[in-house]
């Protein structure tokens, strides 16, 4: 029988945000779209930062 293979995939999300929402709700919107659309996955956030700049520069501050 073969035994079940998985995958870890590491995403680098890089957002101009806007300031109508605080930079923690944009975070949490992300990850709650990942958990939706891969709803049998594990999915978890690894760390987050806020970037300044635009997001071709997205560098951590």
């Amino acid at each position: 029988m073969k035994m079940p293979t998985s995958v870890i995939v590491t995403l680098r999300i890089c957002v101009e945000i806007d300031d109508e929402y605080l930079a923690s709700d944009h975070i949490e919107n992300i990850v709650e779209v990942a958990q939706r659309t891969f709803p049998v996955a594990n999915v978890e956030m690894l760390g987050s930062d806020i970037a300044g700049g635009t997001e071709r520069d997205c560098e951590p501050v």
